[in-house]
């Protein structure tokens, strides 16, 4: 879709940040958003983003010897996610970022790595991405084109990114006549488009 057409407000009202004026959107699925916007996060901390900081919490309170019942219901069998994040934030190049850190204080490629790291880690069945490549550089960019090959969630994308595009299976064009879907990647829509 061109600029100004709705794309990002369309991954917003899917995503529940922005209300509908009509109608209803239901998942059963929780969905997760790597934004463009950064600006509602920017008092986030890295674990908080990476929607880990309960788990983390329950962990180092059972570490303690607190054996409340609450902090392993919280916990539930994510014994390993230390490790897990770990692991993760190593593989975006993120390592050296504290998870109390706030988001504000990172870069627009490390602020996206992070919603990525937070992907990986909880692997969402539903993921919308907004120009998730505008700030990764090379390395970040291939990760990413790799997850979405091997991917089972269901994704989303908006996209300028003609890379990206063509690692996917199907195209929605937004226009002011609503959306219009084209299978297969990029490369078969231009073809659709000049047919």
């Amino acid at each position: 879709g061109d600029n100004g057409s709705g794309k990002s407000t369309l991954l917003k009202l899917i995503a529940g940040i922005l209300p509908c004026h009509q109608g209803t959107i239901l998942s059963q699925e929780p969905i997760y958003l790597v934004p463009q916007d950064f600006t509602p996060y920017l008092s986030s901390t890295v674990a908080d983003v990476l929607q880990v900081s309960d788990k983390l919490t329950a962990l180092h309170e059972i570490f303690k010897g607190n054996v409340d019942v609450a902090n392993f219901e919280i916990l539930g069998d994510d014994w390993e996610l230390e490790e897990r994040i770990q692991y993760e934030m190593k593989k975006w190049g993120l390592s050296d970022i504290a998870l109390d850190t706030p988001l504000a204080e990172l870069s627009g490629g490390e602020k996206t790595k992070v919603f990525l790291v937070g992907l990986t880690l909880n692997k969402p069945g539903i993921v919308l991405m907004d120009e998730p490549t505008n700030h990764l550089d090379y390395a970040s960019r291939t990760l990413l084109y790799d997850w979405l090959k091997q991917t089972n969630s269901s994704v989303l994308v908006v996209s300028h990114d003609r890379e990206l595009l063509n690692t996917i299976s199907g195209i929605l064009e937004l226009s002011s006549l609503g959306l219009k879907y084209y299978s297969g990647n990029f490369e078969a829509y231009k073809e659709q488009k000049e047919i």
